[in-house]
């Protein structure tokens, strides 16, 4: 197995901080639709506000069982923290279906063709993966000190 190179473990550690603000984020709106105040979440788990108050910023990660804690007193599934904190694109597709679940017929059909007239424009103005990976490899050709046409 490959050792993994210094800038992988920056790039890993920078996406596990991320990653841990995501999760707090969802807690911290999980807490607001429950209509708890952060002391009271200290109280019913035995913790301290400022406890609460650094996962919700996402400092420090919650373990597994402060999850499923969490998951009962917001009266929601644990896989909530999780899936709605993921960049993974399946994820974010079955997180967008349940919100459109919500709606009436028409109003979903008014979110959805928002998103495609949304996603339209973004594609147009979005380069194809080979011009990135040209941009990439233009970029490790240039000089030391040289700018990109995305910096001009």
């Amino acid at each position: 197995m490959k050792k993994m190179s210094k800038q992988d473990g920056k790039k890993r550690e920078k996406a596990k901080v991320a990653f841990h603000r995501r999760v707090g984020e969802t807690i911290a709106r999980k807490r607001e639709e429950a209509g708890v105040t952060q002391g009271e979440v200290a109280g019913r788990l035995g913790i301290g506000e400022e406890a609460v108050s650094r996962m919700e910023r996402g400092l420090v990660p919650p373990s597994v069982f402060r999850l499923h804690e969490l998951a009962v007193l917001f009266k929601c599934d644990i896989d909530v923290f999780l899936r709605e904190s993921s960049r993974r694109s399946v994820d974010q597709g079955n997180r967008m279906t349940s919100m459109l679940q919500r709606l009436a017929s028409a109003d979903r059909q008014f979110v959805v063709e928002v998103v495609e007239k949304l996603c339209a424009r973004l594609d147009q103005e979005m380069p194809t993966e080979n011009e990135v990976a040209e941009l990439k490899q233009a970029k490790g050709s240039r000089p030391k000190g040289a700018k990109s046409a995305f910096m001009l």
